[in-house]
């Protein structure tokens, strides 16, 4: 009978002390920390999240912060950093490699058990000075199952000719994961959006059908003007630099044939 790893409380995965070791006048009270949304979690980019940036916090106010980020924002996915280690994300940046999309799709299709499975096997230790991320435990996965020049995700059909029709029964959809691609990029693949109206939480969405039946809806959330006032203009979320969109479907397949069509 294999052996039952233990499971890893998720709190203790979500923050990234300083890889080097710990200073000895390190105290609990010392305020060097801050909440970042996790943009991808791949290429280490993160965004600082108004009001819990712009002071510094405590570790132990560190980890109450990220429990309210979770209940007011259950949609992102959160993250505890030192402020000078905290990572930003390269707005230029170009779009996921063929690997990274296999990555992406392996860790977007486990359970949350599976998820701390897989860090505590890459080196995850309680207590440990070095937090592995998801990119991480995906090396670790092809290390150990000799599969480094792997560069399909594992459910992919690479010879599949992809068709789609607009459209489709988005009920029951949930957050798959995210589509790093401009507006223009969507706009020619799957054509003009739905717009949304003042108080929604999305100004643009379109809602598609895979010839395997897959639904999967593509949008911005809660970023834009149009949800509040203050946030990114229409502009500026159809320019190039803005790449943070939303993957809904029913299971990873959904973010798995948006991003191939996209690609």
């Amino acid at each position: 009978m294999p052996k039952k790893l233990p499971i890893v409380p998720f709190t203790e995965l979500r923050y990234c002390d300083d890889m080097k070791p710990v200073a000895p006048n390190t105290s609990a009270d010392t305020r060097e920390w801050i909440i970042q949304r996790c943009i991808n979690a791949f290429k280490n980019q993160y965004q600082d999240w108004p009001g819990y940036c712009e002071r510094l916090l405590t570790r132990e106010e560190m980890l109450i912060a990220l429990k309210e980020c979770d209940q007011q924002w259950p949609d992102y996915e959160f993250r505890g950093h030192k402020a000078v280690d905290a990572h930003r994300p390269d707005m230029e940046s170009q779009p996921p490699t063929a690997d990274e999309i296999a990555g992406m799709l392996w860790w977007n299709s486990m359970t949350e058990v599976e998820r701390s499975r897989a860090l505590e096997a890459a080196g995850w230790k309680s207590g440990g000075i070095w937090t592995p991320s998801a990119a991480d435990a995906w090396a670790h996965y092809k290390k150990n199952q000799g599969e480094n020049t792997r560069t399909q995700p594992p459910s992919a059909h690479p010879e599949e000719k992809l068709s789609w029709v607009r459209g489709g029964d988005a009920a029951g959809i949930s957050l798959q994961g995210c589509a790093r691609f401009p507006y223009r990029r969507i706009v020619e693949v799957f054509g003009t959006p739905e717009r949304g109206e003042y108080g929604d939480p999305m100004a643009f969405d379109w809602t598609v059908t895979f010839a395997d039946g897959t639904v999967a809806c593509i949008y911005d959330f809660k970023v834009s003007a149009v949800y509040q006032v203050g946030l990114l203009s229409l502009q500026e979320i159809m320019h190039d630099s803005f790449k943070d969109w939303h993957v809904g479907g029913k299971s990873a397949r959904a973010l798995e044939l948006v991003i191939r069509a996209l690609s």
